[in-house]
């Protein structure tokens, strides 16, 4: 790395490298000099809602498939996000908008019949699941970690498993570092100086168009035009 600030070069070096990058695994692998090819992706169309929502965190378990998945992030006091996957989300990807939000609204119905949807809004978007690779494609019943001498890459497989993969990880990186190198402290200074990168944004920070829940796009654009 040239530091243009003090005019010459610094050398990084660490005892133990992690990937944790998704569908950036295999190109981080590449760049390593390690074998590609090792993730699978599955496609999802995720279904958002916003509103006076509760925070709410959960699966509803119908048999042996997972009917609905429902995470929430608190924006404001009045405004709660649900990002609605499981089945729905796998149903949707043959699904165009307004046919997973009608599909959602009549699952979510069906599991939670008391709530009330008035003012809540809904939206979607596309995503693919990135997984360490199966031999029939299937998903993983755990997180998938693979070392290559120094090098770790890992997919957790789902966020609820996050804490089961950094359990793992912690355990494998620590014969790795058994000592520390010394850092030049002028350097060190330096490097506390550069930017750091941005967060990347949420969905619901970068999607636009909303419909009432509950109702398809087509009654929604109607119902707008009648007003």
């Amino acid at each position: 790395v040239r530091l243009l600030e003090a005019g010459k070069e610094l050398f990084l070096r660490s005892s133990a490298y992690v990937f944790t990058a998704g569908r950036g695994n295999d190109a981080l692998r590449l760049d390593a000099g390690l074998t590609g090819k090792m993730m699978q992706r599955r496609p999802l169309h995720m279904l958002m809602l916003k509103g006076n929502l509760p925070d709410f965190c959960g699966h509803c378990v119908d048999g042996a498939k997972t009917r609905v998945t429902i995470t929430s992030e608190r924006i404001s006091p009045e405004m709660c996000i649900w990002q609605v996957g499981g089945n729905i989300a796998e149903m949707g990807v043959k699904m165009s908008d307004s046919q997973l939000i009608e599909f959602g609204y009549d699952e979510l119905k069906a599991v939670l019949p008391k709530m009330n949807w008035e003012g809540v809004q809904a939206t979607t978007y596309h995503v693919d699941r990135a997984e360490g690779k199966t031999a029939l494609g299937s998903r993983p019943e755990q997180p998938v970690i693979i070392q290559d001498g120094n090098v770790i890459t890992c997919w957790p497989t789902k966020l609820a498993l996050v804490p089961v993969a950094v359990e793992q990880i912690t355990k494998q990186i620590q014969g790795f570092v058994s000592h520390r190198i010394k850092v030049n402290q002028q350097e060190q200074q330096l490097v506390e100086r550069w930017s750091k990168p941005e967060v990347a944004r949420q969905p619901w920070e970068i999607i636009k168009r909303w419909v009432p829940f509950g109702v398809t796009q087509n009654k929604a654009v109607n119902e707008r035009k009648a007003a």
